[in-house]
């Protein structure tokens, strides 16, 4: 009989209860009123079925958690939306810059921590305004004058990234002739180093030596004297 009035009264007399009595179970009930709604807000996000289930829990966990601190200045529906919104985006920013940096590092683009982050504040200027927007707060000014100053930024880092990028360039194009010169099974001197070819690839080659592996970028291959000693894949076939 209890439970069937909890679910007839409204979620701050609700809150109320399950913090000042402890009934920690009746906390379900708020999860069946909201369940739904949260998940959508999550999905809206994030677009993904799997990871927006998995948000709504971490959220629902942490509703749970901070219940205490609701103090009833607004509904329990806005104070979750908020907690909802919040979570989604603290989501975001960390992933989003963790995503960013794998991505240009795994590429071999210098300064893959430093575009992170400028992505990461990127977006959270981006997500300010929208706040304020949603705040009902004139944005206009604050947004043109942003844009002027982003473009500037941007423009200069595509001057600088373009300069940079050469030597990204000249390494892939390097590979490309080392794969197409040296094979692996040659015994090949570069410089003051003698040793046999163990794998070549778009960024280094390795040289197995009597007692040690040597490692060096694939672009020495280009700019520095290579003399083929003996072997080779394709020699021995023939």
């Amino acid at each position: 009989m209890f439970k069937r009035k909890l679910k007839n009264i409204s979620d701050e007399e609700l809150v109320k209860i399950i913090v000042e009595k402890k009934r920690h179970d009746d906390f379900g009930i708020l999860y069946d009123r909201y369940a739904e709604k949260v998940y959508h807000k999550c999905i809206s996000f994030v677009k993904d079925v799997d990871l927006a289930q998995d948000l709504a829990h971490d959220v629902f966990l942490k509703t749970f958690l901070n219940l205490a601190k609701f103090e009833g200045k607004s509904k329990f529906s806005t104070w979750l939306y908020s907690l909802t919104y919040n979570f989604c985006i603290d989501y975001l920013r960390k992933n989003n810059k963790t995503m960013i940096y794998t991505a240009a590092n795994s590429i071999g683009v210098s300064g893959s921590k430093a575009i992170a982050n400028i992505v990461y504040y990127l977006l959270f200027i981006f997500i300010a305004i929208t706040a304020l927007n949603q705040a009902g707060v004139d944005t206009d000014i604050i947004t043109s004058n942003i844009t002027l100053i982003l473009g500037s930024i941007l423009l200069a880092f595509a001057i600088s990234y373009g300069f940079a990028s050469r030597d990204l360039v000249s390494d892939m194009l390097s590979s490309y002739y080392g794969k197409g010169k040296f094979t692996e099974g040659q015994r090949v001197r570069i410089g003051d180093e003698e040793g046999v070819i163990v794998r070549i690839d778009s960024i280094s080659v390795t040289l197995q030596q009597e007692k040690q592996q040597l490692v060096f970028p694939s672009k020495r291959l280009v700019e520095e004297e290579v003399i083929i000693l003996s072997g080779g894949k394709d020699q021995e076939e023939e």
